[in-house]
Order: structure tokens, then sequence, then C-alpha cells
């Protein structure tokens, strides 16, 4: 890591985007996340390092790295065109999150409230459709 970041320079290693590609089962709390997060830039980590969960490795790991990581600027790009003057809505949708989320759970007749942890998506008996339209 010392040899890469020497090569990289400190400028570049300060700006650096990680990805790190995990099982979906460890995406929280694995240790390469738990490695490249202590060598990054503590200001910046939450930014750019970006945790790829997945059911298994894929075959090109490289090519998914750099395929998601430019599907995420896209996004934060296109956000940063689309809302030019409103970046409170921009960075709404650079986001982890679905926006559509909150509304299908209040369609659902649960409460956008209950997306932060565990959510329920049916609070309805058993076997009912939770829409009532």
């Amino acid at each position: 890591m010392k040899t890469w970041r020497a090569k990289v320079g400190e400028a570049a290693w300060a700006d650096l985007y990680c990805v790190v590609l995990s099982q979906w089962t460890t995406s929280v709390l694995n240790q390469n996340t738990i490695i490249i997060k202590d060598c990054m830039n503590a200001a910046k980590v939450a930014t750019h390092l970006i945790d790829l969960p997945g059911l298994e490795t894929p075959k090109d790991p490289i090519f998914t790295a750099l395929d998601n990581l430019a599907r995420i600027v896209q996004d934060n790009i296109a956000a940063e065109m689309v809302f030019p003057k409103d970046t409170k809505v921009a960075d709404a949708l650079k986001g982890k999150e679905d926006l559509l989320s909150d509304e299908i759970l209040i369609q659902l007749g649960g409460s956008a409230a209950t997306t932060q942890s565990a959510p329920t998506y049916n609070t309805l008996s058993e076997g009912m459709c939770p829409v009532r339209k």
C-alpha cells in the first residue's frame, strides 16, 4: 500500500476513489473496506470508498469496478446538471438509497421513516395485497 501511495503521489492519493468488491453478506464490515478506509483521506471516505456487494466474484473485477464507478460519476454529474441550483435535491440523487423507496413504502401502507433500518414492507395480514387502489 505504501509503495502504491508513493507511486500515485500524495495529491492524487487524497482524491483517490476506491472500489471494494465484496460478498453481499459482508458488505458492511469486511477486511478490505476496513484496511483501505484507514489509508484513505478521512474527509473523502464517505464519497470515495465504494463497496460493491455481489453474490460471487465477477469474472473481470477491474471492468466491474470501473463500470460501476463510471455509472456513479455519471449519475452524480447528471444530478448536478438537472438540478444546478438545488444542491439538496441534486445530492439526494447521489445517494445509495432508491429515491422511489419512500413512496413505495407509503403506497404499501408503511411509512418512509422505517427505511433506515430493517424495513417491513407488508404490515397487513399475510396474503392481503397492501395496495389499496
